[in-house]
């Protein structure tokens, strides 16, 4: 956990794209990469490797494996021309806990759905990640997340400069569009969640507490019933004090 005295994740995240975007060599190893940044930012090594595995999982930076260990790919193609560092947008949403339960559901089915659909990336705060992982929301009753979008325009090496600031103005268009899709999805669970805020109860095996109790009413019902039923058999075969002879099977 960072400390008060370390820097800002997105600082860290912004140094390691800098750097390894400014280096003249194809790759780097980690280890030599983490004494960099470490001593360029200050952040600790543990800091350092969580934000590179966000930066990893999120596409900004590519890795491989050299001979069994890994190997940090510097921002570049393999013809050693330097790709474009890709461009984000963000936006942070504070939503009730329900939904966000909702949306993990199942193995975050509905979630990676969204990501899916707008080629996007939710992510949670702390806190929230633990009410996911733990699902007690007893006094929480808001819960944040973080939609993010990276987007670059296709590389071409024979495009002038009018034409590739066409293609990142196209790119952006694109990137937006599925942003708003993303922030248009959560808005439409948000909405649902008002309108029937059943629907979004948190469930325990068998229903929500309130179905099993209605499943349990049923139950006893039906039991009184048979058992009803079958005194009612018996006080029918035993009508003048002699009881009803069972049906001799005969056989040929």
């Amino acid at each position: 956990m960072s400390s008060k005295d370390d820097p800002s994740d997105s600082s860290v995240k912004d140094a390691i794209i800098s750097s390894v975007g400014s280096m003249d060599v194809k790759h780097m190893r980690p280890n030599k990469l983490r004494k960099i940044m470490c001593k360029q930012t200050n952040c600790s090594w543990t800091q350092y490797q969580t934000v590179l595995d966000e930066l990893i999982s999120d596409g900004a930076v590519k890795t491989k494996h050299v001979e069994g260990e890994a190997i940090d790919v510097i921002l570049s193609n393999s013809d050693g021309k330097k790709a474009a560092v890709k461009s984000k947008m963000t936006e942070e949403m504070t939503i009730p806990i329900e939904v966000i339960l909702h949306l993990t559901r199942k193995g975050q089915r509905k979630k990676k759905n969204i990501e899916l659909n707008s080629k996007t990336k939710i992510t949670f705060d702390e806190p929230t990640s633990r009410i996911v992982k733990t699902k007690d929301i007893t006094g929480v009753k808001k819960g944040t997340l973080t939609i993010t979008k990276f987007w670059e325009p296709d590389a071409d090496a024979d495009a002038d400069a009018h034409t590739e600031g066409e293609e990142k103005e196209e790119a952006k268009k694109v990137a937006k569009k599925q942003f708003k899709a993303a922030k248009f999805f959560i808005k439409s669970m948000v909405k649902s969640f008002k309108e029937n805020p059943d629907h979004f109860a948190q469930k325990k095996a068998g229903g929500t507490f309130a179905e099993q109790a209605e499943a349990k009413k049923v139950r006893e019902e039906l039991t009184k019933r048979r058992r009803n039923t079958h005194a009612d058999d018996e006080a029918a075969g035993t009508a003048g004090g002699e009881k009803k002879k069972k049906k001799e099977r005969k056989y040929y």
